[in-house]
């Protein structure tokens, strides 16, 4: 899949001004993009802080003064956890002004690599363990996506090498190009189904984390023994499994150790500081 066209971006519209929002608005304005936030229930510390960025907030806007402010821009950028009935989608679509997501906005202007991570369960703590693991050989990273840092703000630290992103089904169900070079699906269960407009869609949002991996380069990374992850494999780029023993998975648990797909013997399951059975799967 190529990566979407993408116009001139001299105004946008961010809705929400919580963490994500704030840093979109400072990673915009920093650029020279005009921007005005919408927040249905700003605080005093979001409107001073709004105040100080210089950033126009307007508050709870009706739907004829929410179609007129979309219209009156070039992108619409939502907070993650929006939900997906809120109107501005309809709005947007109606104006044909482009909805992107924090992750579309770092693509626009940072290519370094970028390992994704997303799953129902243990997103933070695999996302915290890979960047502890980066760290540990040497290569200069950080976590962050759906951490205290979102990632349009990681990618102001030109020291960073790669970015361990936590990728939640919020983010990704907004953004139209995200191409990782390692990108990691752990596990699915319902969930978030007041944020999503359906099992389906909470399901189509996780599975685009694979969804524009590079076809020579890209590696998608998969649970060997859930159905909903394995049934959502692209078919385009290289797939590698994980799972226990007896699963035939390609990184695996053999003869008491951690093994990874080429039989490299990374550590005995005994020496671990925790063996439960998620702990090494």
């Amino acid at each position: 899949m190529e990566a979407p066209t993408r116009g001139p971006l001299r105004s946008a519209l961010v809705l929400g001004f919580g963490v994500t929002g704030r840093a979109v608005a400072t990673a915009l304005t920093s650029r020279g993009v005009s921007v005005v936030a919408v927040d249905e229930h700003p605080t005093d510390a979001i409107r001073a802080e709004a105040a100080s960025m210089g950033v126009e907030l307007v508050e709870s806007p009706s739907p004829q003064e929410l179609t007129r402010l979309v219209s009156g821009c070039d992108l619409v950028v939502p907070s993650p956890g929006i939900p997906e009935s809120h109107p501005i989608f309809g709005f947007a679509d109606a104006e044909g002004v482009a909805i992107e997501s924090e992750f579309d906005l770092a693509d626009r202007w940072d290519s370094r690599p970028i390992v994704a991570i997303t799953g129902t369960d243990g997103k933070t703590t695999v996302t915290t363990m890979v960047t502890a693991m980066l760290l540990a050989s040497g290569v200069r990273s950080i976590a962050c996506g759906n951490t205290e840092t979102p990632l349009v703000e990681a990618i102001s630290d030109p020291d960073i090498e790669v970015f361990v992103v936590e990728a939640s089904s919020f983010r990704l169900a907004t953004t139209r190009w995200f191409q990782p070079s390692v990108a990691v699906w752990l596990n699915f269960a319902p969930d978030h189904l007041d944020a999503h407009a359906s099992l389906s869609s909470y399901e189509s949002a996780k599975a685009s984390i694979w969804r524009d991996l590079d076809a020579n380069s890209g590696v998608a990374i998969a649970s060997a023994t859930d159905p909903v992850v394995l049934a959502n494999r692209n078919s385009e780029v290289s797939t590698l499994t994980f799972g226990g023993a007896g699963t035939n998975a390609d990184a695996t648990v053999s003869d008491g150790w951690l093994c990874l797909p080429d039989g490299t013997q990374l550590i005995a399951v005994d020496e671990l500081p925790r063996s439960f059975p998620h702990d090494i799967t």
